[in-house]
């Protein structure tokens, strides 16, 4: 399910003038010694707006909601 989310999350994207990184490291998170990775991150290729932090997974997961939540605090659109 995670994969079919992130490439449809992506297709769409690039369909919209978005650039797709996969898997992305985030300069301040950290877990246990971990930096974290979000799932997707979109930017636009114009140059213009914030970038999109898209994190797929259980709403449960409180390492996934620490990630969105510090990329927002870097600026991002966190999803």
């Amino acid at each position: 399910m995670t994969a079919f989310f992130t490439n449809s999350a992506a297709a769409w994207a690039i369909d919209q003038g978005y650039e797709v990184q996969w898997e992305v490291n985030l300069p301040t998170a950290t877990r246990r010694g971990r930096t974290g990775r979000l799932d997707v991150q979109l930017r636009h290729r114009s140059g213009t707006g914030r970038p999109i932090s898209i994190e797929v997974d259980r709403g449960t997961k409180a390492w996934s909601l620490d990630k969105l939540v510090q990329a927002a605090e870097l600026g991002h659109l966190a999803l």
